[in-house]
């Protein structure tokens, strides 16, 4: 084997991928007191989710990452009121979704993304509205696929 030391390892490309937040600028409401177990407690959290489902962009990404979830928050928004408990969890699920908008860049469903990026002498980022989001085939359902 010969040595490494003249082989280049790297090389710099003029352009780059950049995973980002989908959704940074979520207006979600200020978040109910998660503690307060009592029915006015209980009640506060049922507000917050509803009022944080009125939101399209994360009323839609909800739908896509968890239909089941949706399926709760859309008997919530037409008033039906869930136990204690499933509400707890509902509302720890909601919130969950709402911070992977805000602020997890790993791309997931609709909460998070691509963008090319290009190497500069100064920073300029540019959050647009044009998204566009697409699909591809995952591995596991490719290579059923391909057996078939």
């Amino acid at each position: 084997m010969g040595s490494a030391a003249g082989r280049l390892r790297f090389q710099v490309a003029p352009h780059a991928l950049v995973r980002a937040v989908g959704h940074p600028r979520l207006a979600v409401p200020p978040w109910p007191d998660l503690a307060d177990t009592t029915p006015a407690g209980v009640r506060a959290w049922l507000e917050w989710m509803r009022a944080a489902w009125r939101d399209p962009v994360l009323a839609d990404a909800v739908r896509h990452a968890s239909p089941a979830l949706a399926r709760e928050l859309d008997a919530l928004s037409d008033g039906h009121a869930p136990p204690r408990g499933r509400a707890r969890k509902t509302l720890f699920a909601l919130a969950g979704y709402c911070l992977r908008a805000q602020r997890r860049q790993m791309p997931f469903g609709l909460f998070a993304g691509v963008s090319e990026a290009c190497f500069g002498h100064r920073t300029e980022a540019v959050w647009g509205e044009g998204h566009r989001a697409t699909a591809r085939a995952g591995g596991e359902w490719m290579a059923g696929f391909i057996e078939q």
